[in-house]
């Protein structure tokens, strides 16, 4: 237990150490002259020491900027942050840089840069007179088909205008039948000067994938833009102009090269600059137990298009494949790496396991690759084809697959009794308890219901009861004796027994209950009318 306990605790503290790094990165990579970025030296799982002496880059000025730590997510990172300003047209390179960390000593990546004479910009006006204008760049000079090749997109704003879109809800919209264009999102800001005004810059990072070789049509780019227009002073309160714009960038001509013929044994179309590292886990073990590999692949370029590496020495192993999961490109060449689990199982004793090899094609060099793990040393011991003296019963000898051994179902001894979850007796008991339950809900439901409809009726009875006895009192007039007969028809129709009332009444009752006072109308009732009325509602009313 303490050796496993061991082994895991080294484990990841050698993933951990493995995952230091140190890049170096920019914002944007294709500028104007007059137009300032950033260049930053990011470490991973890594404290930097002094700030590491950049070369002069003829196109380039960089000023130091600052030193920023963050921690974020379990993940430490460092960076030193410097000011470009972009001052003469051309391709411009800043070298690799040896940078020192806590770890030790790194080596940083070339990183190129384009920068443009302003004069040959297209440029756009709106109907204020602002200038804007959409800039898109390939960050690679050769490039190859199916590799992937990172591209900006740079939005300039002159300064003033207000866009009312955000920056990071823009969508760059490029038809092109010869390229994959994975969505571009939004990077970083800058700034530019140029022609004695001050734009802001919007930078747009992307990835196209070339699908053929040859001279290949990309876009042009467009992006759907909203903007602050004119102050309407007309209107109280005064109004802002809303202008909608869709902005076009130019078309590119790149031009795509084929890969080399005679691609070597093993590559899967796997286009960039890769290393690779193997563990296994046990390595003390018998010759039929299973061996976890753990293959991780570092770099950069197309991950999606990887596949496991091979062994250079496939007699005697069996190889068992695993689902990993998959997530987007974009996941990958985030973390930098992509890893695949496979388990190996010995078909005959062995000292070690042998190497693994892994094919790609460097764009850099032109040329293909192939990177082959070291043997890892095993510890395997011969199965065993007899069980110990004191057990009488005796084992098949010889090896046999493990998916086989999964795949067999161990005979019964005997019945088990069934649970009494499993039970029919159970299931009965509950369905007529909840049956039951049920049919006295609806039961006191529909009693209650019953009650609360007796109780109106009964308010009803009473309320024309009390109207009728009003309608013999002598006290009203003639506008009230109506309106009582008027309110005492609709109470015996709410219990359903509307009343035939006679025409004469019908009339009157139209004319006086809710007529305005008047001298006819507040006069009392003549005894024959009194009656005539009473009479129509007596029938209703048997008892009184």
């Amino acid at each position: 237990m303490r050796q496993s306990l061991s082994q895991l605790f080294l484990v990841l503290l050698l993933s951990q150490w493995a995952r230091a790094e140190v890049e170096v990165r920019a914002s944007p990579q294709h500028l104007i002259v007059g137009q300032t970025g950033t260049l930053q030296i990011l470490a991973t799982e890594a404290r930097l020491g002094q700030p590491p002496e950049l070369p002069e880059i003829e196109g380039l000025r960089l000023r130091f900027d600052g030193r920023r730590m963050e921690y974020y997510n379990g993940v430490s990172q460092t960076r030193f942050t410097y000011e470009m300003v972009a001052e003469k047209p051309g391709r411009w390179e800043l070298p690799s840089l040896e940078v020192e960390s806590s770890r030790g000593l790194y080596q940083t990546r070339p990183l190129s840069f384009w920068v443009e004479d302003p004069r040959r910009v297209p440029r756009a006006s709106l109907q204020t007179g602002e200038t804007v204008f959409l800039q898109t760049a390939v960050l690679r000079e050769q490039i190859y088909e199916g590799q992937e090749v990172p591209i900006e997109f740079t939005l300039y704003l002159e300064d003033g205008i207000r866009l009312l879109n955000d920056p990071r809800d823009l969508v760059i919209q490029v038809e092109s039948e010869g390229f994959i264009l994975r969505r571009p999102e939004y990077f970083s800001q800058s700034r530019l000067y140029l022609d004695r005004k001050v734009f802001r810059a919007y930078t747009f990072k992307g990835i196209i994938v070339p699908l053929n070789s040859g001279i290949l049509s990309f876009g042009p780019p467009r992006i759907d833009l909203k903007f602050g227009g004119r102050i309407n002073q007309r209107v109280f309160p005064p109004r802002q102009e809303i202008l909608e714009r869709t902005l076009r960038g130019t078309a590119l001509e790149i031009r795509s090269l084929p890969l080399p013929e005679d691609p070597p044994e093993g590559f899967s179309g796997a286009i960039g600059s890769f290393e690779m590292t193997v563990s296994a886990q046990p390595i003390e073990l018998q010759q039929d137990e299973p061996i976890s590999l753990l293959f991780t692949v570092r770099g950069q370029g197309n991950f999606t298009s990887l596949t496991p590496p091979e062994l250079t020495e496939p007699q005697g192993w069996k190889t068992y494949e695993l689902e990993n999961s998959d997530p987007s490109n974009k996941e990958f060449a985030k973390a930098g790496q992509r890893q695949f689990s496979r388990i190996l199982r010995a078909l005959q004793p062995h000292e070690a396991i042998p190497p693994f090899r892994f094919s790609y094609f460097d764009p850099e060099t032109g040329r293909y690759e192939t990177v082959q793990s070291d043997p890892i040393p095993l510890v395997m011991t011969p199965t065993p084809t007899t069980l110990p003296s004191s057990l009488s019963r005796p084992v098949e000898t010889g090896l046999q697959d493990i998916i086989e051994v999964t795949d067999r179902t161990p005979r019964p001894l005997a019945q088990a009794p069934l649970s009494w979850r499993e039970s029919p007796s159970f299931w009965l008991i509950q369905g007529l308890g909840a049956s039951s339950f049920l049919a006295i809900t609806l039961l006191g439901l529909r009693r209650r219901a019953a009650s609360r409809q007796d109780q109106e009726t009964l308010a009803l009875r009473q309320e024309a009861k009390r109207l009728f006895a009003s309608l013999q009192t002598e006290s009203n007039n003639r506008r009230e004796l109506y309106r009582l007969a008027a309110r005492l028809k609709e109470t015996l129709s709410q219990l359903g027994s509307p009343p035939l009332l006679p025409e004469e009444v019908l009339l009157a009752q139209a004319s006086l209950a809710y007529a305005a006072p008047s001298a006819e109308r507040e006069a009392a009732p003549s005894p024959e009318e009194r009656q005539a009325v009473v009479k129509a509602f007596s029938s209703h009313f048997p008892t009184s």
